[in-house]
């Protein structure tokens, strides 16, 4: 069985697209921490996901950078030819569910309260080196 249940915060807001027939689409990427050791740093995976049509469209809408969900869905392997003919492989979840775990205000409180707690702001996007994704046509529909 091929079933994936993960929960992680948004890497960045996620950009609604369309198809050349005009199903929205979005490609986003979810944190998800792995369960941590005793005595060593928490570690994070870097998830990349696909979700289809109202879903997208929601998901685009209404969440944004370091907003808390839950999906659902199947692991997905594709391969595409680059620029220069090389294969490329790219794994992504199959979203079929998306859950919102956190309320906008909740989530707005939580930003004001971890701000007034740190003296060392962030300056920098860590999430800045990740790429674009990669164009998809009306054939990797399912």
């Amino acid at each position: 069985m091929n079933r994936i249940e993960l929960v992680g915060r948004l890497t960045a807001k996620p950009e609604l697209r369309y198809t050349n027939s005009n199903i929205p689409f979005s490609s986003f990427t979810i944190a998800v921490n792995r369960p941590k050791q005793k005595d060593k740093e928490q570690e994070t995976d870097f998830i990349d996901c696909r979700v289809w049509r109202g879903q997208a469209e929601n998901l685009a809408n209404y969440q944004d950078k370091g907003s808390l969900i839950s999906v659902e869905g199947s692991l997905r392997k594709e391969s595409y030819q680059d620029q220069e003919g090389n294969k490329k492989y790219v794994v992504y979840v199959s979203v079929d569910r998306i859950g919102y775990l956190e309320s906008k205000k909740a989530r707005e409180n939580q930003d004001i309260d971890l701000h007034s707690q740190r003296n060392d702001y962030i300056t920098e996007d860590p999430f800045a080196d990740f790429g674009d994704s990669v164009a998809i046509d009306d054939n990797f529909l399912e």
